[in-house]
């Protein structure tokens, strides 16, 4: 994001917004989302697409206050479209098939926590060399070629700038044109996901389960089924 030279102990703070706004997020989508889920799709990625924008504009001037709103609207827009889009994989299928709908659905959901990282890294990167010819400085470029910049992204690195302050400006302007073309590249992905949505069917959520598994009354006999609004009603 913004290039804030932060120190190691105020990185808690620095996440805080985030990490304090995302399961609120995903806990309202969850129970509101309990009859439909594709308006809250949108929702999300409208959400995190406009934060993706606002993130754009970030500089090594951006206030406090922006980026911290910025971040509880990226979390906003994550939250939401985290418990909205297992219930569509889960309804069109039994209740027999559930699991391993859910199973198939956390393996891509891993996948893709691993392309969040490869493909900002795989945009900053190149961009970063393409822009080295900013910086002055032979053995300041050397350092930031090739993923230097990614590794080097710290509080000390820039310290260590301090003598050439016209160096440590180019080397953060390279830094500060690199991040907004990974959010710019987060808007495509934040559109690409709104055409998705717009082809996802919209099944309706069963409110009665009927399957094999239940827990056993006195009687003996199981319970096939269960009323999932009773059972809510009575948690």
């Amino acid at each position: 994001m913004r290039i804030i030279l932060a120190r190691f102990a105020k990185i808690p703070h620095i996440l805080l917004p985030p990490k304090r706004q995302h399961q609120p997020k995903a806990d309202v989508s969850g129970y509101v989302s309990l009859g439909r889920y594709r308006p809250f799709q949108f929702t999300g990625t409208v959400l995190l697409t406009v934060a993706f924008g606002l993130l754009a504009r970030l500089d090594a001037t951006t206030s406090t206050g922006y980026w911290a709103g910025v971040q509880i609207l990226v979390a906003a827009g994550s939250g939401v479209l985290l418990t909205t889009t297992l219930p569509a994989i889960q309804a069109p299928w039994d209740e027999e098939d559930v699991a391993v709908a859910t199973a198939a659905w956390w393996v891509l959901r891993s996948f893709g926590g691993i392309w969040g990282v490869a493909i900002p890294s795989t945009v900053f990167n190149p961009r970063v060399n393409a822009l080295l010819g900013w910086v002055e400085s032979v053995v300041v470029r050397g350092e930031l070629r090739d993923g230097g910049a990614y590794a080097l992204a710290s509080r000390t690195f820039m310290w260590s700038l301090d003598s050439t302050p016209v160096v440590k400006a180019q080397a953060l302007g390279v830094y500060v044109d690199s991040l907004t073309l990974v959010w710019q590249v987060g808007i495509a992905f934040g559109v690409l996901k709104f055409v998705v949505a717009l082809v996802v069917k919209e099944v309706k959520m069963r409110e009665q389960l009927e399957m094999e598994f239940g827990l056993v009354g006195d009687d003996g006999d199981g319970k096939s089924g269960c009323d999932v609004e009773n059972d809510v009603g009575k948690s």
